[in-house]
């Protein structure tokens, strides 16, 4: 196509011309390869983000599990309230 524009403009095949069409064929690879590294640095970024909640997730949930165990715990007498409770009782 370039060629033809080229010819139609009144240019020969020489060196600007063929520098032209260079120059383009080297930043339409350029563009095809930053879309194509920024999607897989984007797709990167979107998994370590699903990781990320993932582990975050975890996290709450033994939080929660852990809080709810030690409240449970709380609640239950202690073996030195016992003794005493044994103790008064004789």
């Amino acid at each position: 196509r370039q060629i033809a524009q080229a010819g139609f403009a009144g240019g020969t095949m020489t060196g600007s011309i063929i520098d032209i069409i260079a120059d383009t064929t080297v930043e339409n690879e350029r563009e095809a390869l930053t879309q194509q590294f920024s999607f897989d640095a984007q797709a990167q970024v979107e998994e370590a983000r699903g990781t990320a909640l993932l582990v975050a997730s975890i996290a709450r949930g033994q939080s929660t599990i852990l809080g709810g165990v030690s409240r449970a715990l709380g609640r239950l007498p202690r073996e030195e309230d016992q003794d005493d409770v044994t103790t008064e009782g004789k």
